[in-house]
């Protein structure tokens, strides 16, 4: 059985922009530097070279679709969405939770 070893090392995470359809490679949260000015995982939220628009975090395994299928694209931003909005981490879930 072989190990995945994006879980041993200092690899950057996935970040898309799903405007541009792009992905990018950024450093970690955990692998911050303390002087670095995001303060929690939600507050770090790199921008896109390209538009400046907030990008998300798919993790270190997302394989992004070709930049043309735009259908692939549509999918995978309303998966992460998806998920974000069931996530225990989402800041919306925490909102909603206290509201109850």
């Amino acid at each position: 059985m072989s190990m995945c070893f994006c879980q041993t090392g200092r690899y950057k995470e996935h970040f898309v922009c799903f405007a541009c359809r792009k992905m990018f490679k950024k450093t970690a949260f955990g692998e911050l530097p303390a002087t670095d000015s995001a303060l929690t995982y939600e507050e770090y939220r790199p921008t896109c070279p390209d538009c400046h628009q907030p990008m998300h975090n798919m993790g270190k395994e997302f394989k992004p679709p070709k930049l043309t299928d735009v259908k692939a694209w549509r999918e995978a931003e309303r998966s992460h969405s998806e998920t974000q909005r069931k996530s225990m981490t989402s800041p919306q879930s925490w909102v909603r939770k206290m509201r109850l």
